[in-house]
């Protein structure tokens, strides 16, 4: 066989698949880490902020009376309180355990099957070369118009063919378990990973609101605060009754899986399908509630059926350009 010659690779479609999902999703691991880890610095840097813009209400309002310094001292001391001895601790603690670590199984796998794809390159390497070196002989013989059958070389580059086609085979076999064992993984912890993100966040956020709604001197006898700003509290309106919204179909759709399954096992009874259909129609009924043009407008320019984030930011025009 010459020394240059190039040994043609066994075409493995399936193989060459799942070693793609394997470097996407080692990417995507990646990627994971650092965004979560850019996150967490946004919010530091958000305290840092908030607690900038106390110092300075503070230092204006020196010369005015106690009626304004007092409130404005207490919010100044609030914020570096927030930014110093805040929940942020906590937040970046539950967002490392309940969101970064409970990914470490997808970790742990997606290294064992990469690990499992090397292997595999290595028996199929092994493979090719013996399959290769046994058609060349065949090939040499045909030319020269011999038999095999007294070829004793042959029979043995046979045998060992034989015996790393089996070990390949064996090879590819455990590395498709692995990449399903890795993808069943993924699929086991990726929802409880994104709940705890999503709940530590609206969380964070929520404390921040609930601070920053303490400071607010704007209160009347009832306690309910007298300053309106139409444009935010439409915001948030319009985003509840989306939530509300998303919750009553995912809500839905598992009622319908529930039941598809249910007519695939006909002796099993339907649990509670009466009062499924009657919380469905309620939830319905609330979201519906909730979407209502006049309590929650679409911000809808008209033009291209995307909101317009302009008419909605109370910031635009202040310095003339935003």
């Amino acid at each position: 066989m010459p020394l240059c010659a190039s040994i043609p690779e066994t075409v493995d479609t399936d193989t060459n698949t799942r070693h793609l999902y394997l470097e996407d999703l080692d990417k995507c691991m990646k990627s994971f880490n650092d965004a979560l880890t850019s996150t967490m610095n946004a919010y530091r840097n958000l305290l840092t902020s908030f607690d900038q813009v106390a110092q300075v209400y503070g230092n204006v309002a020196q010369e005015c009376g106690d009626e304004v310094r007092k409130p404005v001292g207490e919010f100044r001391d609030g914020m570096r309180d927030l930014k110093d001895k805040g929940g942020f601790e906590v937040f970046n603690r539950e967002i490392f355990t309940g969101t970064i670590s409970v990914m470490e199984p997808v970790r742990v796998d997606l290294k064992k099957a990469l690990k499992s794809f090397k292997n595999l390159k290595s028996k199929q390497k092994e493979y090719d070369s013996v399959r290769y070196d046994l058609e060349q002989t065949e090939k040499s013989y045909a030319k020269k118009n011999k038999s095999l059958s007294g070829s004793s070389s042959y029979k043995k580059t046979r045998g060992k063919r034989d015996k790393a086609k089996a070990s390949f085979d064996k090879s590819r076999e455990a590395f498709g378990q692995e990449v399903k064992a890795l993808q069943a993984t993924t699929k086991s912890v990726l929802l409880q990973s994104l709940n705890n993100y999503l709940h530590c966040t609206a969380a964070f956020c929520g404390q921040l609101e609930a601070t920053m709604s303490g400071y607010r001197t704007d209160v009347d006898s009832q306690g309910s605060t007298t300053f309106i700003n139409n444009h935010m509290d439409e915001l948030k309106e319009k985003a509840e009754a989306e939530s509300m919204m998303r919750r009553s179909i995912r809500k839905r759709e598992a009622s319908l899986l529930y039941h598809t399954e249910s007519d695939s096992r006909p002796n099993v009874p339907s649990a509670g399908g009466d009062q499924c259909q009657e919380d469905l129609k309620a939830d319905a009924e609330s979201a519906s509630r909730n979407t209502d043009a006049d309590r929650a407008p679409s911000m809808h320019d008209g033009v291209n059926g995307y909101g317009n984030a302009d008419a909605a930011n109370p910031l635009m025009g202040v310095n003339g350009h935003e």
